[in-house]
């Protein structure tokens, strides 16, 4: 009997087969489908684009802000307050708010040195503190301490500011220096609500939100230096700040 296939047979419809796959392998168009926001951000000088806008517009600007102030006590009491971290005591900020509309403050270095004026100085302890949203001040050095944010107490020596001549040897640039981080979250109360409406520390503000916008205070604690005697802190304050866009 004659098998229906032979050897040569089943061999050569297995090459033809192989041809036809090839040739319609080449055939084969492949057809890509491109967004057209992808092609529009080719336009847009690469930037990539989300709803219509480019990111790059709300990613956020770092920059520094500054300024500076002398506060002073009585005679022979202490000196204690509450610095506010107020972006608006900034000379820049103005021309910051004309192009942005949104600022968070993440951080910042105080510079700080004291001297006294009248009777006889003698040397004392000082300290200074961070808080987030408090602005009631210290009524001790020790008491200072329980802030989770400051420099430590230290002793200082307080000079006459007319027999001043030259920068108290306290560091390499003649003033102490005291770094804080404000922190990424909204301070809250028990009931949930904010201890102070006017403090914006953790948020992203409008830069034109008032006449204030605070992050925090810096609170220093000078004690009484003696008998007569008015004690000035001289500062100057540096901040860590981020402007951005809503849009």
């Amino acid at each position: 009997m004659m098998s229906l296939f032979s050897k040569e047979k089943s061999l050569s419809l297995v090459n033809e087969d192989s041809k036809d796959k090839k040739l319609d392998d080449k055939k084969t168009t492949v057809t890509v489908v491109v967004p057209i926001h992808k092609l529009m951000s080719n336009r847009l000088g690469g930037f990539k684009t989300k709803g219509g806008f480019s990111n790059s517009l709300r990613k956020p600007v770092k920059t520094k802000l500054a300024w500076s102030a002398t506060i002073s006590s009585s005679a022979n009491t202490i000196l204690n307050s509450a610095i506010s971290i107020d972006l608006l005591q900034s000379s820049e900020f103005a021309s910051w708010s004309a192009l942005y509309d949104l600022v968070k403050c993440v951080g910042g270095t105080i510079f700080w040195s004291v001297d006294s004026t009248g009777g006889t100085p003698t040397d004392t302890f000082a300290i200074l503190t961070y808080d987030p949203d408090d602005p009631s001040s210290y009524n001790a050095t020790k008491d200072a301490m329980i802030a989770a944010q400051n420099t430590g107490p230290m002793r200082v020596a307080i000079s006459s500011s007319t027999s001043l001549t030259s920068p108290q040897p306290v560091d390499k640039r003649g003033m102490w220096t005291f770094r804080w981080k404000c922190p990424p979250m909204p301070q809250k109360i028990s009931d949930n609500s904010s201890s102070s409406l006017s403090n914006n520390t953790g948020m992203w503000t409008s830069t034109n939100i008032g006449s204030v916008i605070k992050y925090g205070y810096i609170k220093p604690v000078v004690e009484a230096a003696g008998t007569s005697v008015v004690t000035s802190l001289h500062y100057f304050i540096l901040v860590d700040v981020e402007f951005k866009s809503r849009t």
